[in-house]
């Protein structure tokens, strides 16, 4: 009997010892697949790090899988983000060909065709908007797996519009990602341009949501003051977004945003309003170059406003900081034809100031 006790703890003994973890980095390795590498690569924001642990992930998938193919043109896309929306052209032109050979793996795949809708929508070059197009089809003809939910959840779609809310149903059952913006990125991409009120649902679900969870929004009202300042012009309303994108968390590119906000505004007023106030644009136009010096067109615009504000009150000072400004806005802009043509007139108006 003593003999058979030993035997089963020696047996236990090497199962315990076969199942327990030589460190810590081989149990993060074995639980890290799929669904962890995409929430890596979602939370990618510039440091290399996550990227890093995120292709540590492929070492525990097939190497001819679709979704392997997946993460690693992810881990492009991501790598070579730019700014603005602009990428690397090599990494793109990389990453699509393992997009593509996940298409071919995987042509109906759920995943496949989320991210290549996204890719083709967004990342690559020349925004293929038929092809971001063709992958949400798919994606909208994808059976309902009720088993696995996402994180958040979309609501339906007031319109009526039944092709809307069965894309929308699908986005809020998406069966991997965790990720806050996960179900409603495409939406907000894909359709930035044209399908604005799609674009606030999918804002106002993010906000919802991220409040309910506690989560830092910064970005996202950023993003959201973006779509109001670029798409609908609702400047106002853009510059209250970047009011609640600070109360979250300040970082350097808000300035950069509300520079646009002013600049847009302080353009209405030199070129829009009718009758035009010159006046009402300059405080607009110096407050852009103030938040973001190597503004583009914010130097001439105030140089046009300081021109005509000083010939509408006869201020000879305004007239000569006018030409300053459309000096660096040559400097900025040497081929643009319209600096020429008014810093002709500027000099014209000086020369006649010096002879009085």
């Amino acid at each position: 009997m003593k003999t058979i006790r030993q035997a089963i703890l020696f047996l236990c003994l090497i199962l315990l010892w076969n199942h327990t973890p030589t460190n810590a980095e081989e149990t993060k390795k074995s639980n890290c697949g799929f669904s962890e590498a995409m929430i890596l690569i979602d939370k990618y924001s510039g440091n290399r790090d996550v990227l890093d642990k995120a292709s540590g992930c492929l070492g525990n998938m097939a190497t001819d899988s679709s979704l392997t193919y997946l993460v690693n043109g992810r881990i492009l896309v991501k790598s070579g983000y730019l700014s603005s929306g602009q990428f690397s052209e090599n990494a793109i032109n990389a990453a699509e060909k393992y997009y593509q050979k996940a298409i071919k793996l995987a042509p109906d795949n759920y995943e496949v065709n989320y991210y290549a809708a996204l890719f083709y929508g967004t990342a690559a070059n020349g925004k293929q908007e038929i092809l971001a197009q063709r992958h949400l089809k798919k994606i909208s003809d994808t059976p309902f797996n009720s088993e696995r939910t996402l994180y958040l959840k979309m609501i339906l779609l007031p319109d009526g519009n039944l092709e809307k809310e069965k894309l929308a149903h699908h986005f809020a059952e998406s069966p991997v990602f965790s990720h806050k913006n996960s179900a409603l990125t495409i939406l907000k991409e894909i359709y930035w341009k044209t399908d604005h009120d799609l674009v606030e649902i999918a804002y106002k679900e993010i906000f919802k949501n991220g409040k309910k969870h506690n989560v830092n929004l910064a970005w996202d009202y950023l993003d959201y003051a973006g779509f109001l300042t670029y798409q609908k012009r609702e400047f106002d309303k853009a510059a209250e977004m970047m009011d609640i994108s600070r109360s979250y968390m300040k970082f350097g590119m808000q300035d950069i945003y509300d520079a646009e906000i002013a600049y847009r505004r302080g353009y209405q007023y030199v070129w829009k309003t009718n009758p035009r106030d010159y006046g009402k644009a300059i405080p607009l136009m110096e407050e852009s170059i103030q938040l973001n010096s190597k503004h583009k067109y914010a130097y001439y615009n105030l140089a046009i406003a300081y021109y005509y504000h000083g010939m509408d009150t006869e201020n000879k000072e305004l007239i000569y900081k006018a030409k300053e400004y459309m000096l660096i806005s040559q400097k900025q802009s040497p081929s643009y034809g319209e600096i020429k043509k008014n810093m002709a007139k500027i000099n014209n108006t000086i020369s006649q100031i010096e002879r009085q």
